[in-house]
């Protein structure tokens, strides 16, 4: 699962630094009015990293200890993003659901996380009503874009909203092999096997990585699948023109 980020950071610790390195800038409160529990920031990476392990009890543990110990919006929509980054929607939704009740105004982000966390719960009608306010307020950071977007690709989760989001990404960015694989694998898990394979290819050859070599090798298998399946109705017509 976590392969497709190994290689240039751990999906974990991608979201709990995403919070700190990109959302804050976009217009969060400077990250001092954060830290007031130097403890507290060491059991929210304690976190990510256990996720990264897949040690979710200690994960579990040292998220909530830190809530414990600080319970805070940013805290909670923290813990929220490194589950929505390691794919763990429906864990995430809760954290998210406690960082906006408790500090309704959120990052773009926090607001696409809890969109995802609802869809993954099986709550179509709030997903929707969460991507909704999101769209208001996306942002044109090609990084920020894909991060995010990406698990949501990965998952097949509110696929026609996760290819709005990383087209905007390429626009931003046409030449990042990683964002054009990211929207290739949204087109490929979207069953558009063609669009996949044109933008996978292009993402190879800006990027030879051996995960994107794969999304490409599975979306040309798809497509080589998909033409055998068009030909077999003609195939059949062919050979019952023959019968006697």
């Amino acid at each position: 699962m976590l392969n497709r980020i190994n290689k240039h950071m751990p999906r974990a610790l991608l979201g709990f630094l995403l919070f700190l390195l990109i959302i804050c800038p976009a217009g969060c409160k400077p990250v001092q009015d954060y830290a007031a529990s130097a403890k507290a920031e060491r059991l929210l990476g304690e976190g990510a990293r256990y996720l990264f392990l897949n040690d979710y009890e200690n994960a579990q543990k040292a998220f909530q200890e830190a809530a414990d110990l600080r319970p805070a919006g940013d805290v909670f929509a923290r813990i929220g993003l490194s589950y929505h980054m390691d794919m763990k929607f429906r864990e995430a939704l809760p954290w998210l659901e406690k960082a906006f009740k408790t500090q309704p105004s959120q990052p773009w982000a926090i607001q696409v996380a809890l969109a995802a966390g609802y869809a993954a719960n099986q709550q179509p009608q709030q997903a929707q009503d969460a991507m909704n306010k999101a769209r208001e307020k996306m942002p044109d950071d090609a990084a920020l874009l894909n991060a995010i977007a990406y698990p949501m690709a990965d998952a097949g989760l509110l696929l026609d909203d996760t290819i709005v989001m990383l087209k905007k990404a390429v626009e931003a960015a046409p030449n990042s092999g990683m964002i054009l694989d990211s929207l290739g694998w949204a087109y490929f898990r979207q069953g558009r096997y063609e669009e996949a394979q044109i933008v996978l290819q292009r993402a190879a050859m800006l990027l030879p990585d051996s995960v994107i070599r794969g999304h490409l090798a599975e979306a040309q298998k798809a497509m080589k699948k998909q033409r055998e399946e068009r030909k077999l109705p003609a195939r059949k017509n062919k050979l019952a023109g023959r019968l006697p």
